[in-house]
């Protein structure tokens, strides 16, 4: 099960978590690209922006494919994971990435699974 956040409560959400988070961007040949990111919230509750420094493979992905995904998970294995879908814009010059948040959700961690 998963909970929706808002857009404007994304602040919010926020400030509970860590101050980074894994960035999934695509690359030129479809794979993905998954990076360890620290993240600057600007704005506050009714419109936020988020700030990522990135190095030049994921400034390029951006460029390319401005769609990519923020995972912020849960501390422990009880705990929900925050997923941040956003448009991003990247500064080739000091790499510095812009997400601009499109969608938000809590997301349950899965149950144990049963191996044969």
């Amino acid at each position: 099960m998963s909970r929706p956040v808002e857009i404007d409560e994304l602040a919010s959400a926020l400030a509970q978590l860590a101050p980074a988070a894994y960035l999934c961007s695509v690359a030129a040949d479809g794979r993905p690209k998954v990076v360890h990111v620290p993240i600057a919230v600007e704005g506050a509750d009714g419109g936020v922006a988020l700030i990522a420094q990135v190095g030049p493979g994921t400034v390029a992905n951006v460029a390319d494919r401005p769609s990519v995904t923020l995972m912020w998970p849960g501390h422990d294995d009880q705990s929900m994971s925050l997923l941040v879908d956003a448009d991003a814009s990247a500064s080739p010059i000091d790499g510095y990435v812009t997400l601009m948040p499109t969608g938000a959700v809590w997301h349950r961690p899965a149950p144990p699974m049963d191996l044969p």
